[in-house]
């Protein structure tokens, strides 16, 4: 009896919790990192939108599916993000002023803790690992309009810079780090 009390109370917890776990968050962000992808900031292609062959979204919108639980295996064409709950519709600054532990001190980025990575118009997520791809060491993801468009794989280095990839080419700098924890739990 105690038993199956502690499964329920931690079932209803894990229900009733708004926030998603950060392992959940890095593998839901590498999964669809492997799939077809494009860039779009056009409602609803905006909101994680399944077109039949790809996935359309922009780089708040991506966050702010997944901290909404967007079922990313609902492949259903046409299907997306519904109604956000929270965050609502929000820009990248304004989803990004709302982390904690907020720094411009890329030293301070940890192994196996993500953190959201901000700049003007554009927002993406440190794994807190680096992974061998393709393009080569990469350490984040993002939905962006360069590299060819969609979620792609990317690197950020102890001194912000965002490359395409560790070995890659420089493609900006990032100002400013924080943790999502009004979304995710670690």
């Amino acid at each position: 009896m105690k038993q199956t009390i502690i499964l329920l109370f931690f079932l209803l917890s894990t229900v009733l919790s708004a926030r998603i776990s950060r392992h959940v968050l890095v593998h839901q962000l590498e999964a669809l990192a492997k799939q077809p992808s494009n860039f779009r900031n056009k409602h609803p292609y905006n909101l994680l939108y399944w077109d039949g062959k790809s996935w359309w979204c922009d780089s708040a919108n991506l966050l702010k599916a997944l901290f909404n639980r967007r079922d990313i295996n609902d492949k259903t064409p046409g299907s997306y993000q519904g109604e956000l709950t929270d965050p609502k519709d929000i820009n990248e600054y304004e989803l990004f002023s709302q982390c904690s532990d907020i720094s411009s001190d890329f030293n301070k980025l940890k192994s196996g803790e993500p953190r959201l990575l901000y700049m003007e118009g554009l927002i993406s997520t440190y794994l807190g690992k680096e992974l061998k791809v393709a393009q080569g060491t990469v350490n984040s993801i993002e939905c962006t309009s360069s590299l060819g468009g969609g979620i792609k794989y990317t690197y950020v280095d102890n001194n912000g810079n965002r490359l395409a990839a560790k070995e890659g080419r420089r493609l900006g700098k990032w100002a400013q780090h924080g943790k999502p924890t009004k979304w995710v739990s670690y």
